[in-house]
């Protein structure tokens, strides 16, 4: 299972940014810039008792393990952006965030 990894967190204006890298299991390392919106954040975590960062590694956790082979992951993407592309990705995202499917 790829390793993530959170370099920086940072409040914008309508949530927060985030820079993560992404260690796979063949020694590559990835890094992506993931936004996340407090009405996302929300969604997923109803009662705020999640960090946002944790919210953020959910999302690109289940972008990176569940979408399309075939789908590339952008560099540079908003949290929101998974549920077009992965199917059931709501359930999916909190499901990692409880911790049975972080790592």
């Amino acid at each position: 299972m790829a390793q993530i990894e959170i370099l920086s967190e940072e409040v914008a204006e309508n949530g927060w940014r985030f820079q993560l890298q992404v260690l796979d299991d063949a020694g590559g390392l990835r890094r992506y810039a993931v936004s996340l919106a407090w009405v996302d954040y929300n969604h997923w975590s109803p009662d705020g008792a999640d960090a946002p960062a944790a919210v953020a590694e959910a999302a690109l956790r289940c972008l990176l393990d569940c979408a399309a082979p075939s789908m590339e992951v952008p560099e540079r993407f908003d949290a929101s952006v998974v549920r077009r592309m992965v199917p059931d990705a709501d359930a999916e995202i909190v499901r990692r965030i409880t911790g049975s499917g972080m790592g």
